[in-house]
């Protein structure tokens, strides 16, 4: 039975009191890699630079997994990793978090010979899981790859609007907007990382929310450009 895997991850900043310990010179060499990269003037504000670490899998951390899983059409798994069932709190552990991820992958049977793996702009999430996984030791139970063209079990659909060819690539919102799926996001990526250091169950229930409505958007954009709703 075909399984198709809608995926998305949330990263924030290492923790903060390592803030101190970290490696200096690594983190100037990864910003300037990222702002040569879009065109970004220096920033001397050590706030700022150390929010960006969330976009760095080498600093980082993973704190949220947020996944649909379908199974012939229906789904049989929707929900955000990372949380703690009894305080609904995200607990930090980036290690947990992943093996979770893994476990549930090898209890599922994930197939990548036969199942879709499908994210936007998803090259950004398996990286992360790869590097990540590769910090604590965890090795995933399927083969990650990065869909360069359309000839692999993941599919990523800001690539797929474009046909693969070489574009920026558009954001989700915006596809989503143009592609008229009704479904507004309640915040944006920049949140995140207060959400989580706000630390109250208010907070963290709009990180996992905003997490998982990224998943079900992306969802509705695969579907749209399949036409898998018959429209």
């Amino acid at each position: 039975m075909a399984k198709r895997l809608f995926l998305d991850i949330e990263t924030c900043p290492p923790p903060e009191e390592s803030r101190a310990g970290l490696n200096h010179q690594l983190i100037a060499k990864l910003d300037k890699q990222w702002r040569l990269a879009h065109e970004i003037r220096d920033c001397d504000c050590p706030d700022e630079q150390f929010k960006r670490l969330a976009l760095y899998p080498e600093m980082g951390c993973i704190i949220a997994v947020a996944l649909i899983m379908e199974e012939n059409d229906l789904t049989v798994h929707r929900g955000v990793l990372g949380r703690d069932r009894r305080t609904l709190l995200f607990h930090g552990d980036e290690k947990r978090t992943i093996a979770s991820l893994w476990n549930l992958l090898s209890r599922t049977g994930l197939d990548e010979r036969r199942d879709l793996i499908i994210g936007h702009n998803i090259e950004f999430d398996l990286l992360w899981l790869k590097k990540r996984s590769i910090i604590h030791g965890l090795k995933p139970p399927i083969n990650i790859c990065i869909p360069r063209w359309r000839s692999t079990f993941v599919i990523d659909t800001m690539r797929e609007w474009d046909l693969y060819t070489w574009r920026p690539g558009m954001k989700l919102q915006e596809l989503a907007e143009i592609l008229k799926i009704g479904i507004c996001k309640t915040g944006e990526a920049d949140q995140v990382f207060d959400w989580y250091r706000e630390g109250s169950v208010e907070s963290h229930k709009k990180l996992a929310d905003y997490a998982l409505q990224d998943v079900e958007v992306t969802r509705a954009v695969y579907k749209k450009l399949t036409f898998e709703n018959g429209d």
